[in-house]
């Protein structure tokens, strides 16, 4: 797992240019896969939460700003 996210349009986000996508593709090409799960809307953050704490997915890394 490369990426957790939780778009209410999953087409939308990736067609219209995700933030992720350059370094996404720079480093994996073009043969990326999307998995999705649906969810209630009152559950998205909880879920996304805990995919980001258990797969710890490279791209989720915030990297803190420089002073």
């Amino acid at each position: 797992m490369l990426y957790v996210g939780q778009p209410r349009n999953i087409y939308h986000r990736w067609n219209s240019g995700h933030h992720k996508l350059p370094e996404l593709v720079m480093q994996y090409g073009t043969a990326i896969y999307i998995r999705w799960v649906l969810l209630p809307l009152w559950l998205l953050n909880r879920a996304e939460n805990a995919a980001v704490e258990f797969y710890r997915p490279a791209f989720n890394i915030k990297t803190p700003p420089l002073v």
